[in-house]
């Protein structure tokens, strides 16, 4: 009748009753209208076997919501209802006859709501009854028929309107109509449901603990780590799962990762967000499975069962079984007949072989429930649930958190990677003001936490935390997690306070207030086993934060350069910054002339501390301070070493240099020293008193035009510096090589470094663009390799980290570990730059500047060594990580040369993967070119015949190029599990030594690592098959 009304406008059942209570049927109002009467209250005559009632002028269409299983040939389900949302519009009217927290039993009728849909055509009709079925949502333990009906309306032949009776038979039988979902998403949206679940359900476990007084924490790293199986269509899929927040999952499969963030409505329906859409979940577990309902469509999962079990998967009653106890059953073929809601419908058995009726007839059953167990007449076919694999049809992404909520989520225990995190977290701050606020806000939530745990019995404190915390035990958990994770969260803190220490250097001002006090705080844990590093680095840097400022450090370098019998070659060695090159600089401008020719003295000393400075003196020449001198390379033998001379001019401004350029050149041709080579072996500096940007740019052609006096001279270099008040000093260089032409990859690069840092080795083979660095003596270059022909997904590429160290200790463990640090975290920096693509090759190149006295290349090589092995096992995971596949130590020994007089020896140190093995040590000394001051040779140490190679920074290799191939594809090259296999076995002989400790000595074997614990051989067939 509703659709009649829909139509007409009459309401049947009122129009019966009314006529029943003897109002004749031209009196009723309704009627009067449909005949078009405009007295639709009068009481005229209408003559209904002669008169015609007005045009229709809509449609209406109807739709039965039961509680049928469409994929079940509509078999009734019955159970409870917890939710029905509807809501009529002005198109679409709908009833039900149960509501929330109802339900349907099994001897009721299937059909439970019924929907009108009405429009100005049939089309429109259609349209809104689709899109009112779609808003439909039903949750509870029935199936019901609104998707299917969804598509049936979506049919062609429903538009089309070209159905008869035969229809919906027709397609049921072809089963043309489907509602079909992908499966991986199915899978995907199951996985998100039950690690949401199970979250939920290990989380309220631990809180029932806590409630019962109980004070054990052990599950709750089950809360944020887990596995998880998946059944579907006959295949399993094992997932790994990680919570990267109380929101976001990371699930695993097959070593594919991707991310869902997970929320959960008042409804109780789970939004997932991954692959960058969005999708509704919500599900139920049944006893035959997981019914999942997917942005409103339902999917069962099936529970794996025996295949030998005959299960129900209806409630009502048993009626009869169909074959006797161990007669044969066809697989496919009808078993027993059972009732439910006024239908007998027959099963169906799943499996062959001879039947055994587990129920009597009339017996009421539950869905599930076992009806006849099965005699498989061939187990061997029996359908097998295989694992996963090949692709996985969803998209793998990662989600993206910004710094802050990763430091925030690492803090609170979530797993994510401490060095990358504290790194990122301080790379755009800008000032530092903003640096220390990240810092402070940081090192707070830590001492938030671990203030609880400090020299505390773990069980009290969880007693009274639960205590504290009755009405949101969450707490509790979320503390413990956090204190669990005290590693993780540590490595963090000292990742931070790593960049802390070049807060100085990087925003040139002392660190505030705030941070000290922050830092004081971490002082103050009073378990040194556990706080120990995270309060030792705080320490060292509050030791820093009470170095005197830039005015009382410059007094004191006065004073030290005026002390009488001040040593001038040792003040240039200095470790401490009051020998900094920017403080010297500051002091060219000194109203003290003596002042102004000592700090010159000291800078050239310091600059070419690496060379044999043979003799220096500072004049003044016409108002002009100027500083000569004439130096050795220190590495090469006297004998054999080229005399260089170095003149340093210092000048008013930019624009006086034009001006005083041929007085310069003058002098330089009365003090360089006459050599005995071609080659331009000579340095001239400029430095500038007043700062001028805008006259930079005359500078290029001022020099270019003195280009030939330049050579002839044999100017290698010409060095401009301009002093910064307060700041690091500007430099900029012009060499010989490009016409005395600006060189931009030198920019503010101390004179010597270019030199000392080996930038001239990198340029045979790779095109260098440099990004920033934080240190100043590290710098950060991307290379890609010089290609002769296109290379397919372009030419491979390198990152150098390159760094000079003015600091003894390179060679120990201590100051290997410490710098080493230093160039991953640079590392790291890079990583975050868009010119860096995610396969490239990492080199570290460090070079130390002292002299080591007392000590052989052999002596070098044995420590180096043990060394390595220590730091490999300590770093492996950020070495792997960052694609460190060179790491190289030049250092230099104090020798003496054939005819007894000193002579730098150069010992480069090399752990490379070049060759395959991972990080494979070995060393070298070098000998330099006289005149170039370039290694030409590279000697093997050790061995009984002298080995030397040339070995410019070669391209990559057939290995280096299978090693890209497998980062790529994000596997890991063979050779290199070589390398974790070693880092393992390092790693297991540092806890046994550790064990050691409280035991006497002697007792229970060595107390140091033996050498050459690890080998390997690799085998390589011949042509003839021999190995």
């Amino acid at each position: 009748h509703p659709v009649t009304e829909g139509i007409s406008g009459v309401n049947l059942p009122a129009t019966q009753l009314q006529v029943v209570m003897g109002i004749p049927l031209e009196n009723i109002p309704e009627i009067r209208g449909f005949y078009g009467k405009p007295d639709i209250y009068g009481k005229g005559k209408i003559d209904f076997l002669n008169e015609d009632y007005k045009d229709i002028d809509s449609h209406v269409i109807a739709a039965r919501i039961t509680a049928e299983n469409p994929d079940e040939g509509f078999k009734p389900t019955s159970g409870s209802i917890e939710r029905i949302k509807f809501q009529s519009t002005s198109n679409v009217w709908g009833y039900f006859s149960v509501g929330a927290n109802g339900g349907i039993h099994e001897f009721a009728d299937s059909q439970f709501g019924h929907l009108f849909a009405k429009g100005p055509t049939r089309e429109q009709a259609r349209r809104s009854l689709v899109l009112a079925l779609k808003e439909i949502e039903v949750r509870g333990e029935i199936r019901t028929t609104v998707e299917y009906l969804v598509q049936l309306l979506e049919t062609t032949a429903f538009k089309e309107n070209t159905i008869d009776t035969a229809w919906l038979d027709g397609i049921l039988k072809e089963k043309s109509v489907s509602i079909e979902t992908p499966p991986h998403l199915v899978v995907t949206s199951a996985a998100i449901l039950k690690a949401f679940q199970h979250v939920k359900t290990e989380s309220e476990s631990v809180k029932e603990s806590f409630r019962k007084g109980q004070v054990s924490t052990s599950g709750i790293p089950g809360i944020n780590s887990f596995d998880l199986e998946i059944a579907y269509l006959d295949t399993k899929y094992e997932f790994q799962v990680q919570l990267l927040s109380p929101e976001v999952y990371r699930f695993t499969l097959n070593g594919q990762s991707y991310d869902a963030v997970v929320t959960i409505t008042a409804e109780g329906i789970l939004l997932a967000n991954f692959g960058g859409e969005s999708h509704r979940i919500f599900g139920m577990d049944e006893p035959l499975g997981l019914r999942l309902t997917l942005d409103g469509v339902t999917i069962l999962m099936p529970t794996i069962f025996d295949p030998s079990e005959l299960r129900t998967d209806v409630t009502g009653k048993v009626v009869r079984y169909l074959q006797e106890n161990g007669a044969d059953v066809v697989n496919g073929e009808p078993y027993v007949e059972v009732e439910a809601m006024k239908m007998i419908m027959p099963v169906k058995a799943s499996e062959s072989g001879k039947i055994q009726h587990n129920l009597s007839p009339g017996t009421v059953i539950s869905a599930g429930d076992l009806l006849a167990t099965l005699a498989l007449k061939d187990p061997s076919k029996v359908k097998k649930i295989l694992p996963f694999e090949g692709e996985f049809d969803v998209a793998m992404t990662p989600h993206s958190f910004d710094n802050k909520e990763t430091v925030t989520n690492t803090l609170a225990g979530y797993s994510f990677d401490p060095e990358a995190t504290g790194v990122a977290a301080l790379q755009d701050a800008k000032d530092m003001d903003s640096a220390a606020a990240i810092v402070v806000e940081a090192v707070d939530e830590f001492i938030r936490v671990e203030t609880m745990f400090d020299s505390k019995l773990k069980d009290d404190v969880v007693r009274q935390m639960t205590k504290d915390n009755t009405d949101d035990l969450d707490i509790v958990i979320a503390l413990n997690l956090a204190h669990q994770q005290l590693a993780m969260r540590s490595s963090l803190l000292i990742s931070m306070l790593r960049q802390v220490e070049m807060f100085p250097e990087q925003f040139d001002v002392s660190f505030p207030n705030s941070l000290i006090d922050s830092l004081k705080s971490l002082t103050t844990l009073q378990d040194k086993n556990a706080y120990g590093e995270v309060s030792l680095a705080a320490e060292n840097l509050i030791r820093q934060s009470m170095m005197p400022g830039f005015d009382d450090r410059i007094e004191k370098l006065r004073a030290e350069l005026l002390t009488q019998d001040v040593d001038l070659g040792k003040l240039s060695r200095s470790e401490t910054l009051s020998a900094g090159v920017n403080l010297l600089t500051y002091l060219f401008k000194d109203n003290d002339p003596t002042v102004r020719a000592l700090a010159i003295e000291v800078y050239v000393r310091r600059v070419y501390r690496a060379h044999r400075i043979i003799d220096i003196s500072v004049d003044d020449k016409d108002g002009r301070i100027e500083c000569n001198w004439t130096f050795r390379f220190a590495d090469v033998p006297e004998a054999q070493s080229v005399v260089r001379s170095g003149l340093l001019s210092v000048v008013s401004n930019i624009s006086a240099i034009k001006d005083d350029m041929p007085k310069i050149l003058n002098d330089c041709s009365s003090k360089y020293a006459s050599g005995d080579t071609s080659a331009p072996v000579n340095v001239l500096h400029i430095v500038v008193e007043d700062y001028d940007t805008s006259s930079l740019e005359q500078i290029d052609t001022t020099f270019t035009n003195y280009e030939a006096e330049l050579n002839k001279l044999g100017v290698r270099t010409v060095n401009l510096l301009v002093p910064v008040e307060k700041k690091d000093p500007m430099y900029y260089s012009f060499p010989q090589c490009d016409g005395y032409k600006e060189n931009a990859l030198r920019r503010n690069m101390r004179p010597t470094f270019h030199h000392l840092l080996e930038l001239g080795r990198l340029d045979t083979n790779f095109n260098l663009v440099r990004i920033p660095a934080v240190s100043r003596n590290a710098q950060v270059y991307v290379g890609t390799e010089k290609a002769r022909k296109p290379v397919r997904g372009g030419p491979p590429q390198v990152v150098f980290v390159r760094g000079v160290s003015h600091v003894p200790g390179l060679v120990s463990v201590p100051g290997a570990n410490r710098a080493l640090v230093q160039g991953l975290d640079e590392l790291e920096r890079a990583q975050a730059n868009s010119k860096v693509n995610g396969q490239s090759s990492s080199r570290i190149f460090l070079h130390s500047l002292p002299e080591l006295m007392d000590t052989t290349p052999e002596d070098l090589v044995v420590e180096f060594g043990k060394i390595m092995a220590t730091m490999k096992s300590r770093l492996a995971k950020r070495l792997l990580k960052l694609r460190v596949d060179e790491v190289e130590v030049k250092v230099r020994v104090m020798s003496t040369d054939e005819e007894g007089k000193p002579v730098i020896q150069a010992v480069r140190l090399m752990a490379s993967s070049m060759e395959g093995e991972w990080l494979k040590t070995s060393a070298y000394i070098e000998r330099p070119d006289p005149v170039t001051g370039v290694a030409k040779e590279f000697c093997v140490i050790g061995g009984d015949a002298e080995v030397c190679v040339i070995d410019p920074y070669s391209s990559s290799n057939i290995i280096q190029t299978k090693r890209a191939i497998a980062r790529r594809v994000g596997s890991t090259y063979a050779y290199d599990f070589l390398g974790l296999l070693e880092v393992g076995l390092i790693g297991e002989w540092d806890q046994h030594l550790e064990s050691l400790v409280a035991m006497p000595n002697g007792a229970d074997g060595p107390r140091e690592m033996p050498t050459g614990i690890f080998s390997s051989q690799e085998l390589v067939e011949g042509e003839d098959g021999s190995m």
